[in-house]
């Protein structure tokens, strides 16, 4: 039944098969549009492509949505035809400018934000920072909007700096040398404290072991 007007011209165009909730397709150029090998889908497809497992989206009757691609290419996400977000074929999500075969489930190149809990999970679960070459990697903690600490280490003499805020409290330097207040001593005091009028040493080879000043 149509109301209206029906009008198809050409003597070679596909016949437009008009089905209500059955499993019929229409091709409108190269758009395959309806059935795609899968009962009660409303698939969209290139004509070359309509097939169960090549379609590009399907709506089933659920209510639930796909997104797909052939076996064999990557799914992207493009803005005025540039890519900005691609799903390869072995399954790993790049965000940003790297498109070349994903090593990693998720990489964003840029900043990103987490509004709630970080859990890594695995056997020695670790939190990998590689930073560039003559960086400061390290950890910043906020309250509110102010940052609190950070710690850092310090590429011209691996030293691991912590701060409050700007005020270093304590270095940790490549030698196992630990200074309080201050930086450690040399590489000979392991252990140096300095809380304004009074600084301790700690040295566990010399004699005496334990100097305060």
């Amino acid at each position: 039944e149509v109301s209206g007007t029906l009008k198809i011209t050409g003597a070679d165009e596909p016949a437009l098969l008009m089905l209500d909730d059955q499993d019929g397709s229409a091709q409108i150029g190269r758009a395959h549009v309806g059935y795609v090998g899968s009962s009660d889908f409303a698939a969209f497809a290139h004509q070359d492509r309509a097939t169960a497992t090549e379609y590009a989206l399907a709506h089933r009757s659920t209510g639930q949505t796909d997104i797909n691609t052939a076996a064999g290419t990557n799914l992207t996400l493009r803005y005025a035809s540039a890519i900005r977000a691609q799903l390869d074929t072995n399954g790993y999500f790049s965000i940003g400018s790297n498109y070349a075969p994903g090593t990693h489930k998720l990489a964003v190149d840029g900043d990103a934000l987490i509004a709630g809990n970080l859990k890594v999970t695995a056997d020695d679960a670790r939190i990998k920072i590689d930073g560039d070459a003559n960086s400061h990697p390290g950890l910043e903690l906020y309250e509110n909007g102010t940052r609190k600490w950070i710690v850092y280490n310090d590429y011209t003499n691996d030293n691991l700096t912590f701060k409050t805020d700007s005020t270093t409290r304590m270095v940790i330097d490549s030698h196992g040398g630990v200074g309080i207040g201050t930086q450690p001593a040399s590489s000979v005091w392991r252990f140096s404290v300095d809380g304004g009028q009074t600084q301790l040493k700690c040295d566990a080879h010399a004699s005496p072991a334990l100097t305060l000043k």
